[in-house]
This record gives C-alpha cells, sequence and structure tokens, in this order.
C-alpha cells in the first residue's frame, strides 16, 4: 500500500487510517509505503502504529518526495498549481516513474478508515484484464455525473512504465483543465489536482481503467454520494463498508459533532438490507 502524507496537518487522518489498515488485516504481512513532504517525516513517524504485532508483520517504508522532481513533471505537461497542498495530489501520477522499484501499489489519501480487510482490496488486482492499468471510481459507476475519484487506486504501476502511461496527461490537461497564457506559453490549471489527469486519460483511453466498485470509496461528500446511496445506485444490496472517505469535512471537528457516528449508521443500515435480501 501507497499512503501520501505530503501536506501539513495530515498526520491525526493517516493515524487513523493506519490503525483501521492494522486492525482490519487478517493478513500475515503488510507492507505500507508512506510518501513524506518537505518537513512531514518526523511527524509522521510519530503516529505510526506499533510495528511489533502478535500476528501480522509490518513493514513501513517511509519515502521523502522530491517536490523539484513532481515540479519538472508537470512542467512537462504544461500543468502549473495554484496551492501549496496541490503538489502532494499530483504527485499520485507520477509515482510510477519517483518510485520504480515498486510494481503495485494501492495508493490511499489520508482520509480514509477501512471497514473490511485490506486483503478484498488487493484482490481486485485480480479483475484487471488485459491493458486495464488502474482501477479506480470513475463515472461509469455514476449516472450523470462527469467525475473521478483518485482517493483508493489500484496501481499496476509496473506496466504504467512500461506503456509510458504519463504521456497521456498533456492530452488529458488540454481537455479537462483551464487554459493559461504565461509569457507566450501555454499552461493549464486542473481544480481538482491529479483527479483532472486521471479523469481525462479515462474519457481518452476508457481501455486503461477498470472500474472500484463503489463500496471501495464510500464518500462523504454531500455533492455526490454522501450518505443516501440510492441516490445513485437503483440498490444496495451489493454495497458493504469497505472504505469510508471522509472527504469535503474536517475529520476531527465532523467525528466531534457526531457526522462520523451517523455514517456507521448508515452503514449498518445498509448492511442490514443487504443480509436481508440476500436471505429473502
Amino acid at each position: 500500500m501507497c499512503v501520501v502524507a505530503g501536506m501539513e496537518g495530515v498526520e491525526t487522518e493517516a493515524e487513523v487510517l493506519l490503525k483501521s489498515i492494522v486492525l482490519k488485516s487478517h493478513l500475515y504481512s503488510i507492507e505500507i509505503h508512506i510518501i513524506c513532504g518537505d518537513g512531514s517525516r518526523p511527524r509522521v513517524e510519530k503516529i505510526l502504529p506499533p510495528q511489533h504485532h502478535p500476528y501480522i508483520n509490518i513493514k513501513y517504508d517511509l519515502r521523502n518526495l522530491n517536490k523539484n522532481d513532481i515540479m519538472q513533471e508537470l512542467d512537462r505537461i504544461h500543468v502549473i498549481t495554484s496551492k501549496p497542498g496541490d503538489i502532494y495530489k499530483f504527485a499520485k501520477a507520477f509515482l510510477h516513474l519517483l518510485f520504480p522499484d515498486i510494481d503495485k501499489c494501492i495508493l490511499l489519501d489520508t482520509d480514509l478508515i477501512f471497514g473490511t480487510d485490506p486483503a478484498y482490496l488487493w484482490n481486485e488486482f485480480k479483475s484487471q484484464h488485459d491493458q486495464e492499468t488502474v482501477t479506480m471510481k470513475v463515472n461509469q459507476d455514476m449516472p450523470n455525473q462527469d467525475y473521478a475519484n483518485s482517493g483508493v487506486m489500484l496501481l499496476n504501476m509496473k506496466q504504467m512504465r512500461e506503456i509510458h502511461f504519463e504521456n497521456n496527461y498533456k492530452p488529458a490537461a488540454t481537455e479537462y483543465c483551464s487554459q493559461l497564457v504565461d509569457q507566450g506559453r501555454e499552461y493549464y490549471t486542473c481544480n481538482v489536482g491529479d483527479q483532472n489527469l486521471f479523469y481525462g486519460v479515462f474519457r481518452n483511453k476508457g481501455h486503461l481503467f477498470r472500474s472500484l466498485p463503489p463500496s471501495w470509496t464510500l464518500e462523504f461528500c454531500y455533492d455526490f454520494l454522501g450518505f443516501t446511496f440510492d441516490r445513485y445506485y437503483s440498490s444496495t444490496n451489493n454495497m458493504f463498508f469497505g472504505i469510508a472517505h471522509l472527504n469535503c469535512l474536517n475529520f476531527i471537528s465532523h467525528r466531534e459533532n457526531g457526522a462520523f457516528l451517523d455514517f456507521v449508521e448508515e452503514m449498518n443500515s445498509v448492511r442490514e438490507e443487504s443480509e436481508t435480501g440476500q436471505t429473502g
């Protein structure tokens, strides 16, 4: 697994994510690559769950992210960043180049909580066929929504390097990011960072993608899934608490006012409906 913990202040989110991985895992061994931004490594080291576990061999591999490497890649495809934190979002699009020793990786944002054994998510790699290289939530799961979510992605990074997946980003930026001109040179700004790039590649070369089942990215965003799953899905019979993606909120403050408990209650209701439908 790969976790990008670059931006300042995400350590609390990352700590909850890592603990949920260890809590739910029944694997004998887990290797977690944590991508650290400028100055974040000491803070990340403090929140790591203990490596000494009675049943699981846990290995943490902390990697330092060189912002200049990302800036070089972005300059090559004429994309500029408008917010400091965007650099870490875009890093996800180039991990296959930055870390050539990693062949496959479940790429995770920090604002996630596992509700199910991560081994089942890893098994989604077996569902990739032929040229499918990236598994992520794309709009074919959500009628009438032009949308992609890169919070959870299964990346075949070896294959991404072999086909030079990064060469697809410039056409994607040209079509799905905003254009501006600076000193006679065209640049593009992407309002949702790497998601613009992945979505653009998906629209242009859909055969490289596989759709991630929605249960693995249960989004908190009210503009999209929220808690009312039947707004976008005709049936919840196959829904389960795979991963809660707590986007569109400050996790700590919302947990204190009960929003997280509301989510758990909603997921329990969905599970009960599913079990009733399967046995009825």
